[in-house]
């Protein structure tokens, strides 16, 4: 397998990632007090989102530069602790609830229990801070790829808004501008082939 041939599967599981992860989030909606297939679906749909992550990163490194990679890490290391934070409560968040009939793992963070709280703080901060550098990274690369650098800075900026809906759209744009990212990876490789 070729690195080209490499990306691009890499960045067809980041679409498939970045689609499971906005559905994720819709459930958020739709069904709010379902903690075990929200919480598993954007948990299999952020460990997928890494690898679009990882592909758009590696075929844009050399128009990145510095910045891109100081961006990439910080943004990869947020979203591997939400990862982790995701999975951990997808499988003990049925058990809280069990035991406290008031705990929801989908109240603002403030108001959830004090490991939870920390835990998605000092995780939300880290990746938001880690995506908007990646955003503005983009953007300050020349291609045509600022508007979803853009939907970066967005959709980062609204994750912090902690107001009920509004939280949800900040990962909804961040998940599409992974797609618009991705999407690209397999443009270029297919350019790259003929």
């Amino acid at each position: 397998m070729t690195m080209g041939r490499a990306y691009r599967a890499f960045a067809v599981i980041g679409i498939a990632g970045a689609i499971i992860s906005i559905i994720a989030n819709l459930l958020r909606w739709v069904s709010p007090d379902d903690f075990l297939v929200r919480n598993l679906a954007s948990a299999i749909g952020l460990n997928l989102l890494v690898f679009g992550f990882f592909s758009s990163y590696l075929v844009l490194s050399s128009k990145l530069g510095r910045y891109g990679l100081i961006s990439f890490i910080v943004g990869l290391l947020g979203m591997l602790w939400i990862c982790c934070l995701v999975w951990g409560v997808a499988f003990f968040g049925p058990v809280l609830q069990g035991l406290d009939h008031t705990f929801t793992s989908h109240k603002p963070i403030p108001e959830m229990t004090p490991p939870l709280s920390s835990g998605f703080l000092s995780a939300v901060l880290l990746q938001g801070v880690g995506m908007i550098l990646y955003g503005i990274a983009l953007m300050l690369s020349r291609t045509a790829l600022r508007w979803p650098g853009l939907l970066l800075i967005v959709g980062s900026v609204l994750g912090f808004v902690m107001v009920a809906g509004i939280d949800v759209l900040g990962p909804i744009l961040e998940n599409l501008a992974f797609i618009w990212l991705c999407k690209q990876v397999l443009q270029d490789g297919e350019s790259e082939a003929s």
